[in-house]
């Protein structure tokens, strides 16, 4: 079922976001569909777009806590991730939640990777279309946790 609030917020933060995420629920939902690769490509680099723009290189690697990790060009995903928590206008109980998830920094960031190398495994190799899947719905409970959708 496509989210229709994370459509909406996906199109305020630029109309090709929520074309790609159409473009991926038309094709899960296709039945035609031969292969799987072009799917998790267009899953994978919306997540890199999407990380990219809320926290740009310049906002992370200016912030006290940045530190360039050997063998990168610039910020990781999960630094992009911590940067793009750490500026969200939280209420209480989220402000709770996120210092709790600061013992979990790792994990969110990993997660971050894990969804991102998982679709580039998919589009390296083939698919089924149960494991692009998955990874949708990772993508939505992610990106909606990430952009804050009800």
């Amino acid at each position: 079922e496509l989210n229709e609030s994370l459509l909406q917020s996906l199109s305020k933060l630029d109309k090709s976001f929520a074309d790609s995420y159409i473009q991926i629920f038309e094709d899960l939902n296709s039945t035609t569909r031969k292969s799987w690769k072009g799917t998790a490509n267009e899953l994978r680099e919306l997540e890199s777009s999407i990380l990219r723009l809320l926290a740009p290189d310049e906002a992370v690697t200016s912030q006290e806590w940045y530190k360039k990790l050997p063998n990168t060009n610039g910020p990781t995903q999960k630094q992009r991730v911590k940067y793009i928590l750490s500026k969200r206008n939280l209420g209480s109980k989220q402000g709770e939640v996120i210092k709790e998830l600061e013992n979990f920094d790792d994990r969110i960031g990993a997660f971050a990777r894990k969804l991102y190398d998982r679709a580039s495994n998919s589009t390296h190799q083939y698919s089924e279309r149960k494991e692009i899947i998955k990874l949708y719905h990772y993508f939505i409970a992610f990106m909606g946790d990430l952009l804050d959708v009800e």
